[in-house]
């Protein structure tokens, strides 16, 4: 029976193995490009500089002086990298397997037995009511904004009834999200309720009133809608794996029912 700490730590180490496979591989396919831009761009600029050893002879020399050596070693570099690949592929598929196993215990953490464990917070507590998570947060909005790209405007002009720009191109829009922060504090939840206290808000949830959760470990953030409230919430954690830990939590008592006792 694992605890809901080493799911994460072992959530976290997985992803970071996974990282640094996918660099691996991206240093490979940066090399095979290194190795044949050296090979094809450095051949030709050999041969236009030989072309022009008459005419240009101190640019040609200078040309020579760069290109041959990285030419040279660009012929000597092999571009089989396939054992290297394969060890790479099959240590992506080890750590790919894992990460499904524990993704299986994250959709059922009750079926698989993630203990809880009891924290003590500094919060005054109903009764009978045990806290498992505190973490301090950013409460955010998304907003989505039009912003211009591709482009200066110039000056709008009416030919034949259309509008046309003169003296540069004109500026496509472009739908983006941004974060706007709302508020900061510490999120706790418990038995009984998701509790966030910021300087501004104060918003106190009870688990069976929420409608639906759902983390973000790219963007670090744990989204929370409930019929109580008017706005979904989102709440954004300085550590990554953070919100994979409220979401389970989340999950093992709301399907408990731990409500019972708190009205």
């Amino acid at each position: 029976m694992k605890s809901i700490n080493e799911i994460v730590e072992e959530m976290k180490y997985l992803n970071l193995k996974l990282k640094e496979v996918e660099k691996r591989k991206k240093d490979i396919e940066d090399k095979k490009f290194a190795i044949w831009a050296g090979r094809i761009i450095g051949t030709l600029i050999i041969i236009g500089a030989i072309g022009g050893l008459k005419e240009d002879p101190s640019s040609s020399l200078i040309a020579l002086l760069i290109f041959l050596p990285v030419t040279i070693w660009a012929f000597t570099q092999s571009t089989d990298f396939s054992e290297e690949e394969k060890k790479i592929n099959k240590l992506k598929e080890k750590i790919v397997e894992k990460l499904n196993d524990v993704e299986e215990m994250i959709k059922d953490p009750n079926k698989n037995g993630l203990k809880l464990e009891e924290i003590n917070v500094n919060v005054k507590k109903k009764e009978n009511e045990k806290f498992y998570f505190e973490s301090s947060v950013i409460l955010i909005k998304p907003i989505e904004k039009e912003i211009d790209y591709g482009g200066v405007v110039g000056t709008p002009v009416k030919v034949f009834g259309q509008t046309v720009f003169i003296g540069g191109g004109r500026k496509e829009k472009k739908k983006v999200e941004e974060l706007s922060v709302i508020d900061e504090g510490k999120l706790y939840i418990s038995n009984f309720r998701l509790l966030f206290i910021g300087n501004k808000k104060k918003y106190e949830i009870k688990l069976k009133d929420i409608l639906s959760y759902s983390f973000d470990l790219d963007r670090s953030t744990l989204k929370i809608s409930s019929e109580k409230l008017d706005d979904i919430l989102f709440f954004k954690f300085n550590e990554e794996t953070e919100p994979l830990k409220a979401f389970l939590i989340i999950s093992i008592l709301s399907n408990k029912n731990t409500d019972k006792n708190y009205s």
